[in-house]
């Protein structure tokens, strides 16, 4: 690979971790294994222009095995979040918005399985939350104290009730993990390739390092203060090579592990209950799937868990270990909605898809009929028709999801009908849209 290929492939990874970042925002399983949680995008017309855009966040929950749905939250500010309570009869979120007297505000929010919600901390003159809408809140292990981002520049740790503990300078961080015995913040950050990627806060001294660019991501490992992180190293040919590694907080950061993987993921990384295995997500552009990947940290084993057209980032791990919750998306400029799901650890069954409205369902469906009619453009290239080969067969899944949920949606047949007229203008140009046409060729 030469410089000039790597850096566009760095570019271009770039902007996919831009995309993630706007439309994948984090799922979070409930302690009981009852219910999954995410915050919904509102798509509708903006006030300011006739165009269509995001006008407001929902929070849900959706239970995995009842599909029964409960909107708890609907703001026209921005959501982050969420973060379940340890009782899982509650949540916390953090709301931001401009509409307040005094400028730019933040609030974290306990919100009940009611829908019942109560600030228990509140921020004036916040700067704007770069990130902030998708990086939820943290409840420490011990559930003692919560972390979440005050604003693009600052993370505060508070104790259950909203008393301000400690306030820590980071740059617009996008996720936020606590160690298991409840000392340590890890934060990553949007380093853009160019500086520290993780942030390491002693909430007990205040003391502070930092994970250089190589690195990417962050997850412990249960029961430890070693954790698992993304290493890059350049290799000499304007190339690079990916691995997990294995290390312990301290100065300098000790290496303990390293196991290659294929390419650089997208974060963040979900480790086993038992801290064996590595679970985390494989986008790349010029492929055609998208892939959820399982590490053996024993033995460096891979396996592919679920596969899609689409952009997919995993986030949570039901209690059971058992599952793996996911957000998914379309591919594309025009893509500003996702899914959740559910798929089984061992790799088997089909992916339950838990859809919280119709208009969600439709963004996702046309998002992916659009996917399909890039095949039957004239600079169309092989790849193109791959991706719109596996999306044709992927999205019957997610209609599959439509009509089981929301059967009478007068937003249903219109879905039907972008997607068959996608396919149609494939047809005619001669190119096939079969599965084994969009079989990816590693």
């Amino acid at each position: 690979m030469s410089q000039k290929q790597w850096f566009a492939c760095v570019v271009s990874f770039s902007l996919l971790l831009s995309v993630l970042g706007c439309i994948l925002s984090p799922v979070a399983w409930s302690p009981d294994g009852r219910w999954i949680t995410y915050t919904n995008l509102i798509i509708g017309e903006k006030k300011s222009d006739s165009d269509s855009g995001v006008v407001g966040t929902e929070l849900w929950i959706v239970s995995p095995d009842t599909l029964e749905r409960r909107r708890l939250l609907a703001t026209s500010d921005t959501l982050s979040g969420p973060a379940w309570a340890a009782d899982s009869k509650a949540l916390y979120v953090m709301l931001y918005s401009d509409k307040g007297a005094k400028g730019r505000s933040a609030a974290l929010q306990h919100v009940g399985l009611d829908g019942s919600a109560r600030v228990i901390a509140q921020f004036e003159n916040t700067q704007e939350p770069e990130g902030g809408s998708l990086t939820a809140p943290a409840l420490s292990p011990d559930g003692s104290r919560i972390a979440a981002m005050r604003d693009g520049t600052t993370v505060v740790i508070l104790d259950t009730n909203g008393k301000l503990i400690r306030s820590l300078a980071v740059d617009k961080a996008q996720h936020l993990d606590w160690s298991p015995d409840s000392r340590w913040l890890a934060a990553m950050l949007d380093g853009g390739g160019q500086g520290p990627n993780v942030q390491f806060f002693d909430v007990q001294t205040s003391d502070t390092f930092v994970l250089d660019a190589r690195f990417q991501g962050v997850t412990w490992l249960p029961g430890s203060r070693r954790f698992v992180s993304i290493k890059r190293v350049e290799t000499g040919d304007g190339g690079a090579r990916f691995s997990l590694a294995v290390m312990e907080p301290g100065t300098p950061v000790r290496e303990i592990a390293d196991h290659p993987v294929l390419a650089e993921t997208g974060r963040p990384l979900v480790v086993s209950r038992d801290g064996t295995l590595i679970y985390f997500a494989h986008n790349e552009d010029e492929k055609p799937l998208s892939m959820i990947r399982c590490m053996n940290l024993t033995n460096g084993e891979t396996k592919t868990v679920y596969e899609t057209p689409g952009l997919v980032v995993p986030w949570a791990l039901s209690p059971d270990g058992k599952r793996v919750a996911f957000r998914e998306s379309p591919r594309g400029d025009g893509a500003l909605q996702s899914v959740a799901g559910v798929v089984n650890t061992g790799g088997s069954g089909e992916a339950v898809f838990l859809p919280v409205t119709d208009k969600q369902l439709a963004e996702i469906v046309t998002g992916y009929a659009k996917m399909i009619r890039q095949a039957a453009a004239d600079t169309a290239s092989l790849e193109d028709i791959r991706k719109a080969a596996a999306a044709s067969d992927h999205v019957e899944k997610l209609l599959a999801a439509f009509r089981r949920d929301f059967p009478k949606s007068p937003l249903l047949a219109p879905c039907e009908k972008a997607l068959n007229d996608a396919r149609a203008e494939v047809v005619k140009t001669g190119r096939s849209l079969s599965p084994d046409a969009g079989a990816p060729k590693w």
